[in-house]
């Protein structure tokens, strides 16, 4: 290191020094306090702050609640549409099945009938089902 380097460093150390000295950024803390309020004041103060942020917190909670239960009656609303739809087309499709069943016993003593009459083979005509 030459001459040069080393009294930059130490000037350097000094503006350091000198700037956190006349330059003191850490608030006083007894300058901010008001001596003029009693202790009772401040305590009233503080429980009006702190009765504020529980109500404000709680209508928070209250709104977060809401929102929660519009959006599981929502979902709910939506499933029982989907059982109602899913429930018809069960309906459906069994009422189709019992008028098939209904058309193949028409078709069973039709054939029944006409073996018996004939004393013969069944004659078993196609039918569109």
């Amino acid at each position: 290191m030459t001459p040069l380097d080393i009294s930059l460093i130490i000037i350097g150390i000094i503006i350091i020094y000198m700037s956190y000295k006349f330059f003191d950024k850490t608030p006083n803390l007894n300058q901010n306090i008001d001596h003029s309020l009693s202790k009772s004041d401040l305590e009233n103060k503080i429980k009006n702050i702190i009765t504020e942020e529980i109500e404000d917190a709680e209508n928070k909670l209250k709104n977060i609640s809401n929102e929660k239960i519009i959006s599981v009656n929502d979902f709910s609303e939506q499933i029982l549409e989907k059982i109602k739809y899913n429930h018809d087309e069960v309906v459906f499709l069994y009422n189709m099945l019992i008028e098939k069943e209904e058309n193949i016993k028409k078709v069973l003593t039709q054939t029944k009938i006409q073996k018996n009459d004939d004393n013969q083979e069944p004659v078993v005509e196609e039918i569109n089902i």
